[in-house]
């Protein structure tokens, strides 16, 4: 029984071909994760950075305010600002739920490409959008 070269030739060729397939699609994801990682540190830093700024200047002025306020409003000038502090909380939360929200998926150029990758291995002709 004798083998036939040309298939074992073949098969050699598409496995190398699928390897590298998969290869670009490793080193694309490595990139997408890569930048997500940075764009997270970054985020997280500065975040970090500004709300401890944020929180030292509304001690600041609140206790500015109260000072000013405590003859004539009293206990009603710190729980005005309580509430307007809570207000601007709650919108702050908001935004940052509808930004994460509206993130796009992470990895989603990478499963785009397996995707396109498993019609093209199906024999099936690829999808042009």
């Amino acid at each position: 029984m004798s083998s036939d070269p040309g298939f074992f030739d073949s098969l050699r060729r598409a496995s190398g071909t699928a390897l590298s397939i998969f290869q670009s699609r490793l080193e694309l994801a490595t990139l997408e994760l890569n930048l997500a990682r940075r764009q997270l540190m970054l985020s997280a830093g500065l975040g970090l950075l500004a709300l401890l700024l944020l929180v030292v200047g509304l001690v600041t002025l609140s206790v500015a305010a109260v000072l000013v306020l405590w003859e004539r409003a009293g206990v009603m000038a710190v729980v005005g600002m309580g509430v307007f502090y809570l207000l601007v909380a709650a919108l702050l939360l908001a935004k940052v739920k509808n930004k994460l929200a509206s993130q796009p998926r992470l990895l989603q150029e990478t499963n785009a490409e397996l995707q396109r990758d498993a019609v093209m291995l199906r024999g099936a002709p690829p999808d042009h959008h």
